[in-house]
C-alpha cells in the first residue's frame, strides 16, 4: 500500500495487468527460402479468420478479478478460486472501464481473457469530480464491459466512509446509497456494502483502528474486514 493518502490520490492510474505471453506470429516463415517459395507456388492461399475464437475454459480453472483503486492493493481473498488484483492508484471507473477494455481487446486475438467473477470496487476519486450523474454513468459503463468478460457474475464494492470534510462525505456516503438501493438492484448486481462494517453510526464516526492516518486507506484491520466482505459475496459460487 502507498504511505500516504496524498501520494495515492495524486498518482496517475496505473494498470498492473500481468505481461501477456507472447509468441512468434512469423514461427512458419523459418523455413527455407526454397521452401516458402514452393509453398507459396503450389499452395493457394488460406483463407484466415480476422477474428479468431478465443480458447474454452472450463469454471472451476477461470480466475476472479479485482479491479479498482489504491485500496484494492490491501485485498487479499481467501476464495477457492484464485484471485487476480489489479490496482490503479488514484483510478476512477473511467480508469477500470478502460483498463477492462485492453483485457478484452486481447480476446479478439484468440487469447482468452475471461473471468469467473469481476469485482468492481468503487472508491472516493469519482466523487472528488463533484459531478454525480456523470460518476454514475461512468461506473454504469464499466459493470458494462465487465460483463463482457464475465463467466458468473459481476459484483460491485461499495466506498469506505472516509474522515475528511463534511461535503466529501456526503458525496461517498450518497454514492454508496445509489449503488446500494438504485443501480445495483436494477442491474441484477450483486453489492458488497461496506459502510457499515467501517461506520459507527451511534457515534457518527469511522470505527477506531480500521483508517490509517490518512482517513482513507484501511488498515491491517481494515483490510482484514474488506477482504472478508468480498470473500462472503463470493462464497456463494465457490465448490462445496
Amino acid at each position: 500500500m502507498a504511505s500516504g493518502g496524498k501520494r495515492c490520490r495524486n498518482a496517475q492510474p496505473v494498470s498492473l495487468i500481468q505481461p501477456t505471453e507472447t509468441f512468434n506470429r512469423f514461427s512458419p516463415l523459418s523455413e527455407s527460402e526454397s521452401e516458402a517459395e514452393t509453398s507459396l507456388v503450389s499452395t493457394p492461399p488460406a483463407v484466415v479468420s480476422e477474428t479468431p475464437t478465443a480458447p474454452t475454459i472450463s469454471s472451476d480453472k477461470l480466475k476472479t478479478l479485482v479491479i479498482g483503486d489504491s485500496i484494492t492493493r490491501s485485498i487479499r481473498l481467501k476464495t477457492n478460486h484464485p484471485a487476480i488484483i489489479h490496482c490503479l492508484p488514484g483510478g476512477r471507473a473511467t480508469d477500470v472501464k478502460a483498463n477492462l477494455k485492453t483485457v478484452l481487446a486481447k480476446a479478439k486475438t484468440g487469447e482468452c481473457r475471461e473471468y469467473r467473477d469481476i469485482v468492481i470496487h468503487v472508491g472516493t476519486n469519482d466523487v472528488r469530480m463533484k459531478q454525480s450523474e456523470v460518476t454514475k454513468r461512468n461506473i454504469a459503463s464499466a459493470c458494462k464491459s465487465a460483463r463482457k468478460m464475465c463467466r458468473h457474475r459481476v459484483i460491485v464494492s461499495g466506498p469506505l466512509p472516509v474522515r475528511g470534510s463534511d461535503e466529501l462525505y456526503s458525496r461517498v456516503s450518497q454514492l454508496n446509497r445509489w449503488m446500494k438501493t438504485v443501480f445495483c438492484p436494477s442491474q441484477k448486481i450483486e453489492f458488497v456494502d461496506n459502510w457499515p462494517s467501517f461506520w459507527d453510526s451511534p457515534t457518527n464516526r469511522t470505527k477506531p483502528g480500521l483508517l490509517r492516518s490518512d482517513g482513507l486507506h484501511p488498515s491491517w484491520r481494515g483490510a482484514l474486514i474488506l477482504s472478508t466482505n468480498i470473500d462472503r459475496a463470493l462464497t456463494p459460487l465457490a465448490p462445496q
